[in-house]
């Protein structure tokens, strides 16, 4: 089939109809509609739009080639951000099924439907001729975003401005933002950078085994940011090769150059999330003051609880799993059993919660002031 703006605008319209109609669905048949029809529409669509719309390959491959390796490092600066936030508030149990079966149902329920949906991104904005392309552009970023809103539940009826401002910065701010950029990624290069994009950041949250306790303005923030920051930069270079052409013909551009970037963060990840023996973490109260005071970062290292001495400060959890860190001030042995009554330098009272090898996670090191202050402003935020 020939480029068509008139089939590019009627498919267009057909999934912003699907997508109304799926809100219907979801409130009468939710578990039929998210299993079955969500996953086959998106990949019955792909294949269709396959199999009658013949796209001309795009030529520039080497700025192809750049947008996939932008991409692959904005994947993965955007898990080790979204790490990092641990260090500012803490970890947590990972709320995805982390089992093989758990991870087979993800890719069932929600990678077929990226995938689909990207691929048919890609179809349609390359149906057309490229006079038309910005306009069916923003057309399609409007009824992708419409669509993705519709099925999170974003109601935007509910007048509590507080509810409204937390919708609008999670929910709509983070899908504009990547509805753009894979939309621009399928204007100049393919469907493959932004399914890359999606399948790295989706598979590290459904495999990661401990989950950043973040608030929801930070989630919101790197969510938003990083697609953004990859949209400008992949823009920047695309004006620039076509502003100096020649120049860019002698360049010495090499993809292997992200490697030793690449693997740099996954390294700082291993540190972060506690592959190695020691990680870091910020302090957010002044219970250990002025030992240890708010905005601290401490070094934690992992250690037995049989290794732990009188005074020694340590970290483990409350009965509501939040990590704590204070000072050992007595420690006893009952038939092979620690049991270690821990208090804060600060606070006029022993804890109540006795630290045994069940919460025990591991002794601190040493302390780098102030660099953890942010951890005082998003506690608060949460």
């Amino acid at each position: 089939m020939k480029k068509s703006k008139f089939a590019t605008a009627l498919l267009t319209l057909i999934i912003l109809l699907y997508g109304l109609f799926s809100k219907m669905l979801l409130t009468t048949y939710a578990n039929i509609y998210t299993y079955f029809i969500n996953p086959l529409f998106w990949i019955g669509l792909a294949i269709f739009l396959r199999v009658t719309l013949n796209i001309e390959t795009y030529k520039n491959q080497k700025l192809k080639v750049q947008i996939i390796n932008y991409v692959l490092i904005g994947s993965l600066v955007y898990i080790i951000t979204y790490l990092l936030s641990g260090l500012f508030v803490t970890f947590g149990t990972n709320p995805y099924s982390t089992t093989l079966l758990g991870l087979a149902t993800n890719i069932w329920l929600t990678g077929s439907v990226f995938i689909g949906r990207e691929y048919v991104r890609y179809r349609l904005i390359n149906n057309v001729y490229n006079k038309y392309k910005v306009k069916f552009g923003i057309a399609i970023i409007i009824v992708f975003t419409l669509v993705e809103l519709l099925l999170n539940n974003f109601n935007i009826l509910d007048f509590n401005f507080y509810y409204l401002l937390k919708s609008f910065c999670s929910a709509v701010l983070p899908v504009v933002a990547r509805n753009i950029l894979f939309t621009y990624i399928a204007l100049y290069c393919n469907s493959l950078g932004s399914i890359l994009y999606e399948s790295i950041t989706h598979i590290f949250l459904w495999t990661v085994p401990l989950f950043p306790k973040a608030p929801w303005i930070m989630i919101a923030f790197v969510d938003t940011v990083i697609p953004l920051t990859i949209l400008f930069y992949t823009i920047y270079i695309k004006n620039r090769k076509d502003i100096n052409k020649l120049k860019l013909k002698n360049s010495t551009y090499k993809p292997y150059q992200i490697i030793p970037i690449a693997i740099l963060i996954v390294l700082f990840i291993w540190f972060i999330i506690g592959v190695f023996p020691v990680r870091p973490l910020a302090i957010a109260t002044g219970s250990m003051s002025p030992t240890i005071n708010a905005g601290d970062v401490v070094i934690l290292k992992k250690s037995k609880i049989e290794d732990i001495q009188k005074g020694d400060v340590i970290e483990f959890t409350d009965e509501y799993g939040n990590t704590v860190v204070h000072r050992a001030v007595d420690i006893k042995n009952q038939n092979g059993q620690i049991y270690i009554t821990t208090k804060g330098d600060n606070n006029s009272k022993s804890d109540s919660l006795i630290t045994t090898s069940e919460n025990f996670k591991g002794k601190i090191l040493f302390k780098i002031k102030y660099i953890g202050y942010p951890a005082v402003w998003l506690s608060k935020m949460k």
